[in-house]
């Protein structure tokens, strides 16, 4: 079962990330370690049912296991907590006010980036 090589490599490379040996994982899985060894060599894919428990303990998505980029939303916030104040004052406004704002902010950014 080649086809989960990417899930495989994910599960490997998330795994020593965590600083988590194939055993640890496998115990926090309620799995054997020979079930994770062959997960990581794409021999054997983890259920529906295992998944969800896969990436919670891996803290990633299902789709990061699979080998998207996307990070958690949290991750995709913005790092300045006033301009994060900033975006929730403007996803209060009405729906015009909201667009005019966003086409200002683009502009200025399109500039900027000349």
């Amino acid at each position: 079962m080649k086809n989960n090589n990417v899930l495989g490599k994910s599960i490997r490379a998330l795994r020593k990330s965590k600083g988590l040996t194939q055993v640890e994982l496998a115990q926090k899985l309620g799995c054997s370690q020979a079930l994770v060894v062959q997960y990581e060599k794409g021999e054997s894919q983890p259920s529906a049912e295992k998944l969800p428990a896969l990436a919670a303990t891996l803290n990633v998505t299902i789709d990061q296991l699979y080998g998207s980029k996307q990070s958690h939303e949290e991750d995709s916030m913005p790092k300045d907590p006033k301009l994060w104040k900033r975006f929730e004052r403007l996803q209060k406004l009405p729906s015009h006010e909201k667009s005019t704002i966003l086409k200002m902010i683009d502009g200025l950014l399109s500039q900027k980036s000349k």
